[in-house]
């Protein structure tokens, strides 16, 4: 096992403890409850809201207000922007399990695959518009931008015209050229992601 995983794997408990889990955890909370108590015949709608929403409070879990200080720790930024992009998918995915299950036990013919393709295209966008506004501001606090970014993403597909070329083609999941939509949001997503999560000394080399 070399340096950079062992570093990552010592590393990785102490994060949790420091990761700002309270809007995540009150969205997953809050969504739980409003598919809970949402009309059987709207639960597709309520769902795909829900994920939206949880997918934008993912965008919290990138923030670290003390990345000025650990800057110079062993630790290189790819390793701690890996480690809370995984606790942040894993939170988010978690929490979406139990919103699904909530919402078949309520509607059993409600269709899952389109809103979890669509959420998880929401979640990579939240973290790659909060990473690139870390990186790009004070590096403490791209929340806000991730989740006004992924809620963005979401209202474009739910209401521009159908006409429109959406991201997320909401009320046409299965029609001709969705897949490669999502896909070509997912790739662009990921690589914002893993450009902005580079140490600081590459991103300025000429």
């Amino acid at each position: 096992m070399n340096g950079p995983v062992r570093r990552a794997i010592a590393t990785a408990r102490p994060m949790t403890m420091v990761v700002t889990w309270r809007p995540l955890a009150l969205t997953i909370g809050v969504s739980i409850c409003l598919v809970s108590l949402a009309n059987r015949h709207g639960m597709a709608m309520w769902l795909a809201i829900s994920g939206a929403a949880i997918a934008a409070a993912t965008a919290y879990v990138l923030d670290d207000p003390a990345a000025v200080t650990v800057a110079a720790s062993p630790t290189s930024l790819p390793i701690r922007r890996a480690q809370r992009v995984a606790v942040a998918a894993a939170g988010a995915g978690v929490g979406w399990a139990v919103v699904v299950a909530v919402a078949i036990r309520r509607s059993e013919m409600i269709g899952t695959t389109p809103a979890t393709l669509d959420f998880a295209v929401l979640v990579a966008v939240s973290m790659a518009v909060s990473g690139a506004a870390i990186t790009m501001g004070d590096r403490t606090d791209g929340g806000i931008a991730g989740a006004v970014g992924s809620l963005a993403c979401f209202a474009a597909a739910a209401f521009l015209p159908r006409w429109w070329w959406l991201p997320l083609p909401r009320y046409d999941a299965g029609g001709p050229g969705a897949s490669v939509r999502v896909a070509a949001l997912l790739a662009v997503a990921t690589a914002v992601l893993a450009h902005t999560s580079r140490d600081p000394a590459s991103l300025h080399e000429k």
